[in-house]
């Protein structure tokens, strides 16, 4: 059997898992060599005037310098967003050394709703916060009160009710506790890391230093060692 016309999806070939990158790369040049396309030389237009450098470089003196300015502003900005350590990001229970679910009043801040009047513990007003509520969809809760369980919405198939507790409180809603406090997990870390990235090179100088302090601690050694037998 012979075939006599053939056609291939051309991205369908250079997608090919079993094709190596060499092989996609010489596709073209493979079959039909370097000069498969025609090279045609385009005369200049007449209507443009030609251009060099120094047409851009009154430009450059104006713009370069509000251009760098810019740049360092935005660069200092971003600097200062990453390596900041606010508290405010995170509530104050949370960053009590002395935290522990054992106690009453800890435990019934993180899982009850609070009462109506009293302050959510676990709530904070940070931008970082807000942002976090803005990508969350809203939901009227049970409690009246606005709280995380009253900002971020479930979906039916999540645990979304508050179930009821002693003294006529409510649990919080299980999937928007969880999301909260993994919003605070992820946001720690993230400040932990650029912390530790910022003190990095701060290390590795001091580790440099030290090693270069006990080369030359242990030359002083050795010819104070020659002083002393020569005495």
């Amino acid at each position: 059997m012979v075939v006599e016309r053939f056609t291939q999806n051309l991205s369908s070939v250079l997608l090919d898992p079993k094709c190596s990158r060499t092989e996609i790369q010489t596709f073209f040049t493979r079959h039909w060599g370097d000069s498969f396309v025609p090279k045609n030389q385009i005369s200049p237009t007449l209507s443009l005037p030609p251009i060099s450098l120094d047409h851009f470089k009154k430009y450059l003196k104006t713009i370069a310098k509000k251009h760098h300015q810019c740049l360092r502003a935005k660069y200092a900005g971003r600097h200062e967003e990453d390596t900041r350590v606010d508290v405010d990001d995170v509530p104050l229970i949370l960053l009590d050394p002395h935290f522990s679910l054992a106690d009453l009043s800890t435990f019934e801040a993180i899982f009850l709703e609070p009462l109506p009047g009293e302050i959510d513990r676990l709530q904070i007003t940070s931008k970082a916060y807000k942002t976090f509520l803005e990508q969350q969809p809203c939901v009227s809760g049970t409690s009246s009160t606005s709280n995380i369980s009253g900002d971020l919405k479930s979906s039916p198939l999540q645990m979304h009710d508050s179930y009821k507790a002693a003294n006529g409180r409510y649990f919080r809603p299980y999937d928007r506790l969880q999301k909260c406090l993994e919003f605070y997990h992820d946001l720690v870390d993230v400040r932990l890391n650029n912390q530790l990235a910022l003190k990095s090179n701060v290390f590795w100088k001091a580790v440099i230093s030290f090693g270069s302090l006990s080369g030359e601690l242990t030359d002083a050694m050795e010819k104070v060692a020659v002083v002393r037998l020569s005495i």
